[in-house]
C-alpha cells in the first residue's frame, strides 16, 4: 500500500497517539485515533501506530485513501476515530464521531484489499466456514481476522449465525495464531511494515523535497524552510552549495544590513562595493525600488574582519522621493 500511495504522491506519517480525542485516554469516555488526512496544502495521511498491527497498519492506509478520494469536497481534513471491535465481531463507537462516511470508508478498505472475486478463487470449494478458511484469507491478503470473516460472510453471503460461529472460532483458537499471522505479514507485505513514529524534520525535508521537484518550491523558498543560510547546499541532489564573488558577499552583507538594522526606511545600496585600504565601502542612497531622483544617504563601510558601519548623511527629515504612479509611467 505504502508504494501505490507513493505512486500517487501522498504523504504518509506514523504518530504514536496513545490518548484519546479529548487527550484523556480514559477508557470509556475517549476515542482514540486510527488515522487522519487532508488534501491541502498536498495529500497526507497520518496513521496512528500506537498498538497498531501490520493488518491495522494496511487497513487504515486504505482507509484514509478513501476520505482522499471521496470525501474532501466540503472539507480538507479528517480524522478516523478508533472503533473498539472485540472477537465477538461487536463495534463500540461514538455516535457523534462515526456514521455513513466512517462506514463506508471501512467497508471500501476491506473489499480493497480482499475483493470478492479474489476470496472466492482463494478459499475456492473448501468449506468458507472454517477457521482455516478465516487464517488463508487474512495471511494472503493482509487483513485481520475479523475482516477476513467479514469479507468471507459477504462473499459467500452467509447468515449471521455462520458468522457468529466463526467469530466464537477465533476467540476459541489457538493463542500463537496471531503471532503467525503478523508473521506472515510482515513477509508478505514489507512495505507495510508497521513504522516506527515519524520525526518531524524527516517530514518537512520530504515535503520540501518533493515541493523542489514539482516546482511549488525555488531553492531560496526551501533554504529559509530549512533553515539554512541562502548560500549553503540543499540535502537533496542538484542542489549544491552557491558560490559568489567576494564583491557580491560584500553587497550581500550591505543589504542584510540595511534590512536588519533600518528596516522601515526605503535605503537601497546604490554600486558595486567599492574596495578601500581598511576593506570595503557601499553607497547606499534614499527612495526605494523603483524612484527616479534618489538621494545619495551615505556610505556603508566593511572592514575585512566583517564589521559594518554606517555613515550617514542628513537626509532623514526630507520627504523621500515619490516612485512614478502607473499613470505617469504611461
Amino acid at each position: 500500500m505504502r508504494r501505490l500511495l507513493r505512486v500517487l504522491g501522498v504523504v504518509v506519517v506514523a504518530a504514536r497517539l496513545d490518548r484519546g480525542i479529548d487527550g484523556s485516554g480514559a477508557a470509556g469516555t475517549s476515542f482514540g485515533i486510527d488515522g487522519a488526512s487532508t488534501s491541502l496544502p498536498r495529500p497526507a495521511i497520518l496513521v496512528n501506530v500506537a498498538g497498531a498491527s501490520p493488518a491495522r497498519f494496511r487497513t487504515t492506509l486504505v482507509h484514509e485513501l478513501w476520505h482522499l478520494l471521496f470525501d474532501y469536497r466540503e472539507r480538507s481534513a479528517l480524522f478516523s476515530p478508533r472503533a473498539r471491535e472485540g472477537r465477538d465481531g461487536k463495534v463500540t463507537k461514538d455516535p457523534a464521531l462515526f456514521g455513513d462516511l466512517e462506514a463506508t470508508a471501512r467497508a471500501f478498505a476491506a473489499c480493497f484489499l480482499a475483493p470478492t472475486a479474489a476470496v472466492h478463487a482463494l478459499v475456492g470449494d473448501e468449506p468458507p466456514t472454517t477457521r482455516d478458511a478465516v487464517i488463508l484469507v487474512a495471511q494472503t491478503f493482509g487483513v485481520s481476522e475479523i475482516v477476513a470473516v467479514n469479507r468471507i460472510v459477504q462473499t459467500y453471503k452467509l447468515t449471521a449465525d455462520a458468522r457468529a460461529t466463526l467469530l466464537t472460532g477465533l476467540r476459541l483458537g489457538p493463542d500463537g495464531d496471531a503471532q503467525v499471522t503478523a508473521r506472515r505479514h510482515a513477509e508478505a507485505f514489507p512495505d507495510d511494515a508497521v513504522p516506527s513514529p515519524s520525526e518531524t524534520a524527516d517530514v518537512v525535508l520530504e515535503l520540501t523535497r518533493d515541493a523542489l521537484q514539482t516546482g511549488v518550491l525555488r531553492p531560496g523558498g526551501a533554504r529559509r524552510i530549512l533553515g539554512l543560510p541562502l548560500e549553503a547546499a540543499l540535502p537533496f541532489p542538484g542542489y549544491p552549495a552557491i558560490t559568489r564573488s567576494p564583491l557580491e558577499k560584500i553587497r550581500r552583507a550591505a543589504q542584510d544590513f540595511l534590512r536588519t538594522e533600518l528596516p522601515n526606511e526605503p535605503l537601497l545600496d546604490a554600486a558595486v562595493p567599492c574596495e578601500t585600504q581598511s576593506g570595503f565601502d557601499v553607497s547606499v542612497i534614499w527612495g526605494g525600488v523603483g524612484c527616479q531622483a534618489p538621494i545619495p544617504a551615505g556610505t556603508i563601510h566593511i572592514s575585512r574582519s566583517g564589521a559594518v558601519t554606517f555613515d550617514r548623511l542628513a537626509v532623514h527629515d526630507a520627504e523621500p522621493p515619490q516612485s512614478p504612479s502607473y499613470e505617469e509611467r504611461k
